[in-house]
């Protein structure tokens, strides 16, 4: 059975890795990486790290 590669929140560099070094990248506090993560938690979609960071920026200067 193939495994998705990147595809999970245990696997390095899936979802969950890129979106946590994303915020630690644009200096996100642990409410700011909350509130980062209940935006993402809308889209539900597989965001590229660019826009991840995009995402971090816009959740530091709200």
């Amino acid at each position: 059975m193939a495994t998705k590669e990147g595809g999970g929140s245990s696997q390095p560099n899936g979802p969950n890795s890129r979106a946590e070094a994303a915020a630690k990248a644009e200096g996100l506090s642990k409410s700011e990486q909350e509130k980062m993560q209940r935006e993402l938690e809308k889209t539900r979609e597989n965001l590229s790290y660019k826009e991840l960071r995009e995402i971090a920026r816009d959740v530091k200067s709200s």
